[in-house]
């Protein structure tokens, strides 16, 4: 996104300089509010993060490393689709990068930068 000044129709520095203030007092503040799950080894127990994400998020990643797409999901009643899952968000961009860590951290940072885009 760029910053255009309305009448010149070019970006200023002033206001390229504070869009990216804002962005990194909000970086600082989403770091300040996931701290205590990026930085330390709690785990967010319960709920749909522990019972339903945490599984699919441990195969995904797994597969990923083998070098396979996670296709088909061999662990859920007789098997089920797991790359045609939505909630697996298998193809998801921003979930590349995060499968060579522990799925926790995956989870965390994951939300962490969602609640700072």
């Amino acid at each position: 996104m760029t910053i255009v000044h309305p009448r010149t129709g070019r970006g200023t520095r002033a206001a390229i300089l504070a869009g990216l203030g804002a962005g990194t007092l909000l970086a600082l503040f989403v770091l300040a509010l996931y701290a205590r799950l990026l930085f330390t080894n709690r785990v967010l127990a319960g709920g749909d993060i522990q019972l339903y994400f945490y599984a699919y998020w441990e195969y995904v990643a797994a597969t990923l490393r083998e070098g396979r797409l996670p296709f088909w999901n061999p662990y859920l009643f007789l098997g089920a689709p797991l790359l045609a899952n939505p909630q697996t968000a298998v193809l998801y961009p921003l979930h590349w990068p995060l499968i060579w860590l522990p799925v926790t951290k995956q989870i965390y940072l994951s939300a962490a930068l969602h609640t700072w885009l």
